[in-house]
């Protein structure tokens, strides 16, 4: 069962700016998925500076927590948020009508 959780920034006093921690991906126990997923998640948190502002709140969340995740729900928090946190600019097209 997936469940949603909305977290507020001012949850997390010490929410860091840049992103310094980085996964031990050398554990032999870690599958070839599971470093995928952490490899992913760093290069999103990395780019935090470059999402649009309303989607910055996703990244409030520290990174050690989303490393936490089980294999399965790191690809889940994957692909529920890369596409939004990629986004580069605003969908601005005019219609006609």
């Amino acid at each position: 069962m997936l469940v949603h959780t909305t977290v507020s920034s001012k949850n997390f006093v010490n929410v860091k700016k840049s992103v310094t921690t980085k996964f031990d991906c050398s554990n032999q126990n870690l599958t070839a998925a599971t470093r995928q997923a952490v490899w992913e998640i760093q290069q999103l948190y990395e780019m935090k500076d470059e999402v649009l502002p309303e989607f910055q709140y996703i990244l409030d969340w520290p990174i050690e927590t989303v490393l936490q995740l089980k294999g399965n729900l790191m690809r889940c928090w994957i692909n529920t948020y890369k596409s939004i946190l990629t986004k580069r600019s605003y969908n601005t097209a005019l219609t006609a009508d």
